[in-house]
């Protein structure tokens, strides 16, 4: 039996149009209404391109943002993106993209469905995000009037502080620049502004760097920019190089007072006025009158603030006054006084009186030999010589607490069959509260209890 070949053509068409949804081919006859009127194919993959809106120049109040897209080869843009807000910084998606393949996409600025500006159109292959598209708007204001160009420096390397900024400007027809704001002090994200601009005008603006005597240091590249605009940057990428500060020195002598024990050094530090700890810059220096120090890597101009320390076998004995002078300075004197302590007293006896019956702790009676002129003394007693754990640390005017000034008695605070060591210093100075004013410390005791 024969087939009719209106049946067999019938079938073929059929064969065929199940191939092309099978390929994704015959989505490519669906479309999107585009600035032509043609249509946006919905890829198999749903890969994405996305990225952000700028816009300079005159924006219509009811104007939205469209986005157009075709891949490489394409003549035409089909609209994937509709009604946007027209505005700097909006955020935009062209999505049911095929992952790999490299499309075309651009910004259209419309005005109900019509478009009055577009943006350069950007190569991307999908998928891709952070685009920037950028719109400079041709639409002119329902009135001309003035606008405002503004933004502000992006300033990087060295900047003479001396230095101004002078912004000018000048439209795409003109053939020199002109003036618009001069004496701006640079400052990394300060501002800057073209407040006579004419809105729906397009401007190339240009910002240059003078130093003090207004001579030109480096100029700023030259933008493109529709007025009115904002968030505008200028960038100065300085080459300059920064001048080498002047080197001064701060010098003097040593003055030294006292008793000044044998071995002594002199260190001297410094440091900026107020400004952190001491540094050394001079050590080992002898600890006698009219040694001469000096700080030779200063900065001139720069306040610093020196002092000298009398040091011996590794401990610091005395400290000059804190000298404030700035640099270059020379004939300053650090002046420093000490009194060495005295020799220090015989060993001291001791005597163990009473054992508690509450505690097992004992009280004992120390006998020390009277020093002439004494009139404070200073007891130490413990069981870790000589770093005493003051289990008795006492200072006490002569006379106390025994008239004959030659027995200290305590408490029962002594542990029974534990090893003790005291020792005592003396002073001339009835003051207590001054620790310098003692003699070294006597040999240590030791003693036992039980």
């Amino acid at each position: 039996m024969s087939i009719p070949k209106n049946y067999l053509l019938l079938g073929l068409l059929v064969i065929i149009v199940v191939a092309l949804f099978a390929s994704g081919k015959f989505a490519g006859l669906m479309a999107q209404p585009t600035p032509g009127g043609k249509s946006v194919t919905a890829a198999e993959s749903g890969s994405t391109i996305t990225g952000t809106i700028d816009i300079d120049g005159y924006v219509p109040q009811n104007a939205t943002i469209a986005i157009g897209v075709k891949e490489i080869g394409n003549p035409d843009f089909v609209i994937a993106v509709r009604d946007l807000p027209a505005a700097i910084g909006t955020p935009w998606t062209a999505d049911n993209l095929q992952a790999g393949i490299t499309y075309q996409v651009q910004a259209y600025l419309q005005v109900q469905g019509k478009t009055i500006s577009s943006s350069p159109p950007i190569t991307a292959t999908s998928p891709s995000e952070g685009i920037l598209l950028e719109i400079s708007s041709t639409a002119v204001a329902p009135v001309v009037a003035n606008a405002v160009i503004s933004g502000t420096f992006n300033l990087n390397g060295y900047i003479p502080p001396s230095s101004t900024i002078t912004i000018s400007a000048k439209k795409p027809t003109d053939t020199t620049f002109t003036t618009v704001s001069s004496g701006i002090t640079p400052a990394d994200a300060s501002t800057w502004d073209m407040s006579d601009a004419i809105a729906g005008t397009q401007y190339q603006i240009q910002a240059t760097l003078l130093d003090g005597n207004n001579n030109t240091l480096m100029q700023s590249q030259i933008q493109t920019i529709t007025a009115p605009a904002s968030d505008e940057i200028i960038t100065f990428n300085s080459t300059i190089t920064p001048p080498t500060p002047p080197t001064g020195s701060v010098s003097g002598s040593l003055q030294l007072g006292g008793s000044i024990p044998n071995g002594s050094t002199i260190t001297v530090a410094s440091r900026p006025t107020g400004n952190g700890t001491f540094t050394p810059f001079a050590t080992g220096l002898a600890a006698t009158n009219g040694t001469a120090w000096s700080l030779s890597n200063a900065t001139s101009g720069q306040s610093y603030d020196i002092q000298a320390t009398l040091v011996n076998n590794g401990a610091t004995l005395a400290q000059s006054q804190t000298l404030t002078v700035p640099a270059p300075a020379s004939g300053e004197v650090l002046t420093l006084n000490f009194s060495q302590a005295a020799a220090p007293p015989t060993g001291p006896s001791v005597q163990c009186l009473s054992k508690s019956s509450s505690n097992g702790m004992w009280s004992v009676t120390v006998t020390y030999n009277v020093v002439p002129n004494a009139q404070q003394y200073w007891i130490q007693i413990g069981n870790n010589a000589p770093n005493y754990d003051n289990i008795i640390n006492s200072r006490y005017p002569a006379g106390q607490p025994s008239a004959n000034r030659l027995t200290f008695t305590t408490g029962n605070v002594i542990q029974n069959a534990t090893n003790y060591y005291v020792n005592y210093a003396t002073a001339t100075d009835p003051n207590t509260g001054i620790e310098t004013n003692f003699s070294l410390f006597s040999p240590a005791s030791a003693f036992t209890c039980q």
